[in-house]
């Protein structure tokens, strides 16, 4: 089984491989970083026959179904383009923030479902991708992909023999080659109609913005993108290298991690994170009373992120192990967005005593309200606790190197745990001292400094500047 270090390389040399021969003159490898990330890295995909098959259904359906030149309405044009791709708390709280300072006149959001639009400002334009999926000319693209498509089959085959990889990859990197050369066309025709002074993302790389940001890249759109989450070490395969012209970096940390991936640092501007805050604002006391945890009990909480399933169990596990027993001590899991509590069914039945929540259950501050301590392996939730002041211990039990918490360690002093022992070991050493009613320490408040400039409306103000400043410019050229 290979280990992540060498997924990442693979990631790389076939994402680079994939930019020729080009479509309509864009390197497309980036496009489908999403994929590459979801079912190389993460594992959370099964390359069985019943999923080859069902690729090259969805391929052979995706090329014959027709298109359609439906025109948007004119009044969408010549405002500020906002995507907003899953309806995901950490996502919202990064894009209606925006959305709110520059109000339904000037906005126009471009979202993945019906549903996120009734959580924007009352008369902001809302795009649902659904709707223009197919909003784009079937004969023009047919002739543009056969000029692609045999040699970008022959260079998946090549990487994936030379990678070992079962072929059985190749009808899923191949569809995600269909539907986003597909995606280039509606956005080049979507970027003509509507003529967005500026587009911001969530996400430059996802499936949806990375051929939004390139059809406007080409006319000289002015794009800009946020950081959804922890960066170190994302900028060497997930969130590098960059497709936006700028990059909202967090504090001093990102922007250096991004300039050691070799990004011009005159794209990286340092805004702070308008979804993060320093303040708890929920009521402990109710929040505790809801999730049925005493208020004298230590809650210990586990965020967990959407690894392979053999290993998010055996971290489980261990977590569960390293609190067990400790006098007055009640463990709580709460899951990644992309993650349901049936993958936990097994932890469930061994410790019936560790809650396992939904990440819809408790909202960040919630849970960061009710917590007294958070043990994590490779979450943002770890730097989010830190920010609101709360003590983190690294769990590093499984056959995945740490990333974000491996700079947690180094530089914000959080202890690290090699297995269920050395947990127990830590917590009863941070009970006895008292350093959970002290929360973090010193050192975690320097890293916490450097972590983030501003929070909240000032980091939204930071970010609005630097926009305006964009389409200024666009203006005078």
């Amino acid at each position: 089984m290979k280990n992540n270090h060498e997924l990442y390389g693979i990631m790389r040399r076939i994402e680079s491989a994939l930019n020729e021969p080009k479509f309509r003159g864009y390197e497309m490898g980036a496009t489908i970083n999403d994929i590459l990330v979801t079912c190389l890295l993460n594992g959370n995909y099964s390359n069985s026959g019943m999923n080859c098959m069902r690729n090259i259904a969805k391929s052979v359906v995706v090329l014959l179904e027709p298109s359609c030149t439906r025109a948007l309405p004119s009044s969408f044009s010549d405002r500020i383009a906002f995507t907003w791709m899953h309806d995901r708390v950490d996502y919202r709280d990064l894009v209606i923030p925006l959305v709110d300072l520059y109000g339904p006149e000037r906005s126009l959001v471009i979202g993945g479902m019906t549903s996120m639009e009734k959580a924007l400002p009352a008369g902001t334009p809302f795009i649902r991708w659904k709707d223009i999926r197919r909003a784009f000319d079937k004969m023009k693209w047919m002739a543009e992909f056969r000029k692609v498509a045999i040699a970008w089959l022959i260079t998946l085959a090549r990487e994936l023999r030379n990678a070992d990889l079962s072929f059985k990859y190749l009808p899923l990197l191949y569809y995600g080659l269909i539907s986003q050369t597909q995606k280039i066309m509606v956005f080049e025709r979507l970027s003509d109609q509507i003529r967005p002074k500026a587009i911001v993302t969530e996400y430059d790389r996802s499936a949806l913005s990375s051929c939004l940001l390139l059809a406007a890249n080409r006319v000289n759109i002015p794009t800009i993108t946020m950081v959804h989450g922890a960066s170190f070490p994302y900028p060497a395969y997930g969130m590098y290298p960059v497709i936006a012209d700028k990059v909202m970096c967090w504090g001093e940390l990102q922007k250096a991690q991004f300039m050691d991936c070799g990004v011009d640092p005159d794209k990286l501007y340092i805004t702070g994170c308008q979804r993060l805050s320093r303040d708890i604002l929920s009521d402990r006391s109710e929040v505790r009373k809801r999730i049925g945890v005493g208020e004298d009990s230590i809650l210990v909480v586990l965020p967990t992120n959407p690894i392979k399933p053999e290993l998010k169990l055996q971290l489980a596990s261990d977590f569960c192990r390293g609190i067990a027993c400790i006098e007055n001590a009640v463990g709580l899991i709460r899951l990644h967005p992309a993650e349901a509590v049936s993958e936990y069914l097994t932890i469930a039945r061994e410790f019936p005593e560790v809650k396992i929540l939904s990440n819809d259950s408790l909202t960040l501050d919630e849970s960061l309200a009710a917590a007294d301590i958070v043990v994590c392996h490779n979450s943002g939730y770890g730097s989010d606790a830190l920010i609101k002041g709360r003590p983190v211990i690294v769990l590093d039990t499984i056959d995945q190197p740490l990333l974000s918490t491996r700079e947690m360690i180094d530089k914000a002093g959080c202890p690290c745990a090699g297995s269920s022992a050395e947990l127990r070991q830590i917590l009863l050493e941070l009970l006895a001292d008292g350093s959970v009613r002290r929360g973090s320490s010193g050192k975690a408040e320097a890293y916490v400094h450097s972590l983030c400039a501003a929070f909240g409306d000032d980091a939204t103000r930071n970010i609005a500047a630097i926009v305006d400043n964009a389409v200024a410019v666009r203006s005078r050229a």
